[in-house]
C-alpha cells in the first residue's frame, strides 16, 4: 500500500483503500498504517471496516471519522427476497436466519446446503438456550472451541438473539437494563476471543453464562 500510494494518481482521480477486518492488523501493521494515515497525500480515502472500534488502536480511531452501520430493517430485506423467490416459507426462514445481515441473506439464498447447515446448527443452539441447560451449553462450547467458523457463528447468534429480545421488548423477566449489560459483555468477550489468544473454550463458556441467564 505504501508503495502504491507513493505515486500520484492519474488526473484528478481519488484513490480509495478499503481495509476489511481492520481490527486484526498486527501492531507492526498498525504502526506502519498510522504513518500513512497522518500524511495520506491528496485524493486518498481510507475506509477501515471493523466489528468494533474498541479493537482498533485509539490513536488510529482518533484520526478517523467513525460511521456506525446498524442492521438492515427486516422489511427492506423482505422486499428484496420477494423479488427473488415466491416461496414465502423460504423467505421467512432466510429472514429469521439473516437477522438484518444482507451478506448472510445472499449466502443463504444462493447456497441451499449452507441454508440447511445453518438451520440445523442454530436450531440446536436455540433449543439449548430455551432449555437454559448450562451442561449442554458447556458441552457445545467444548465441541466447537477450536472451530473458527462455528465459534463465530455461535457468538453472532447469541448477540443477535439478545438484540432481538431488546428490540421486541421481551425482557420483562430479566429486565431491559440487565439484558443490555449481558449483550455488551457477550460482544466484548466475542471481540476478545477473535482478536487475542484467549482460551476460546472459556470465552464461549462465559458467553453462554450471560445468554442463558437472560
Amino acid at each position: 500500500m505504501k508503495r502504491r500510494l507513493a505515486f500520484l494518481p492519474a488526473g484528478e482521480q481519488w484513490r480509495v483503500v478499503i481495509i476489511n477486518q481492520a481490527d486484526k492488523m498486527s501492531k507492526e501493521a498498525e504502526a506502519a498504517f498510522l504513518k500513512l494515515l497522518e500524511e495520506p497525500g491528496s485524493g486518498v480515502l481510507f475506509i477501515l471496516v471493523s466489528d468494533s472500534k474498541d479493537s482498533l488502536s485509539q490513536t488510529i480511531v482518533s484520526r478517523t471519522q467513525v460511521i456506525n452501520f446498524s442492521l438492515i430493517p427486516e422489511k427492506a430485506l423482505a422486499y428484496f427476497l420477494n423479488s427473488k423467490t415466491k416461496d414465502g416459507r423460504l423467505s421467512n426462514e432466510i429472514l429469521e436466519l439473516a437477522r438484518g445481515r444482507a451478506g448472510k441473506m445472499f449466502e443463504l439464498l444462493e447456497d441451499k446446503d449452507k441454508l440447511k447447515e445453518e438451520r440445523e446448527f442454530l436450531k440446536e443452539v436455540g433449543l439449548l438456550l430455551k432449555k437454559a441447560d448450562l451442561g449442554e451449553a458447556f458441552c457445545l462450547a467444548e465441541k466447537i472451541a477450536n472451530q473458527d467458523g462455528l465459534r463465530k457463528k455461535v457468538s453472532d447468534y447469541l448477540i443477535l438473539s439478545l438484540r432481538v429480545l431488546l428490540l421486541e421488548n421481551k425482557t420483562a423477566s430479566f429486565g431491559r437494563a440487565d439484558t443490555l449489560q449481558s449483550l455488551k459483555k457477550i460482544q466484548r468477550i466475542s471481540q476478545i476471543m477473535e482478536t487475542t489468544n484467549v482460551n476460546p473454550r472459556l470465552a464461549l463458556d462465559a458467553m453462554f453464562l450471560e445468554a442463558i441467564k437472560v
